[in-house]
């Protein structure tokens, strides 16, 4: 009996283990998705500006 619960016990650890390592990268993943996006936004006010700066150029020339 003593066996069985010691090979019971290391199966429960082996569980957790495996669920911790998965919750953090699970947690890294979020955290690069979040980089990522934020990444975007950032690029797309940047494509934005460059356009509006781009439009006043046209203007200029227009005057």
């Amino acid at each position: 009996p003593t066996l069985v619960l010691h090979f019971a016990l290391k199966v429960s650890k082996l569980r957790i283990l495996c669920f911790e390592s998965f919750a953090t990268g699970y947690s890294a993943l979020r955290a690069l998705a979040t980089g990522y996006s934020a990444l975007r936004a950032f690029d797309k006010s940047i494509l934005i500006k460059e356009e509006m700066l781009f439009q006043e150029i046209l203007l200029g020339m227009e005057l």
